[in-house]
């Protein structure tokens, strides 16, 4: 399928903020943590997604990873900023430029990995598959995920901290982004 200019920023766009805008909704200002702010970083992986969210609560959410040949690249970032877990390891979509870099996140042994989210949907291209018959080899059973659910709701220092999923609303097996 071959889409415009614009269709592709519009779906790239979705995909990017298919869980940052929905990563935090504050009852009021910001939840105060160790350093008391929420820090976003983008991957950078290249033409495909991988986002590190360091939640005001400590815990810390990894949303995609980029191709197959980005995986070291992911890695070594987690690395290089200290993670050691991941709280929260998701997977938006099936395709290869989102699932293919968490091939190696998933597949090394330096990160505690606390819970993988992914959507229903599935595809039968090579990578997805690769990455899920690896979360099977490791006995790593992901949650699936749909528009509503709710991955985390807590307070932390008086403040109300969310991640609630804006989608998919459907599964769409012509669409995927």
């Amino acid at each position: 399928m071959n889409f415009s200019k614009g269709k592709r920023f519009s779906v790239y766009a979705f995909c990017v903020l298919f869980f940052l805008l929905v990563i935090i909704v504050f009852s009021s200002n910001r939840v105060s943590a160790s350093d008391g702010v929420l820090k976003v970083h983008y991957i950078d992986v290249g033409q495909a997604d991988s986002i590190l969210i360091d939640l005001p609560n400590d815990e810390v959410m990894l949303i995609d990873g980029g191709t197959y040949n980005m995986g070291k690249t992911v890695v070594d970032y987690l690395n290089k900023h200290g993670v050691t877990k991941i709280d929260y390891l998701v997977n938006t979509h099936p395709h290869g430029d989102h699932s293919g870099g968490l091939i190696s996140v998933v597949g090394c042994d330096e990160f505690k990995i606390e819970n993988i989210y992914m959507t229903k949907a599935f595809e039968a291209v090579p990578r997805f598959i690769e990455f899920t018959e690896l979360l099977d080899s490791k006995r790593i059973e992901p949650v699936e995920t749909m528009a509503g659910d709710i991955l985390l709701d807590e307070t932390v220092d008086g403040k109300r901290l969310k991640i609630k999923c804006v989608g998919p609303l459907r599964i769409d097996k012509d669409e995927f982004n």
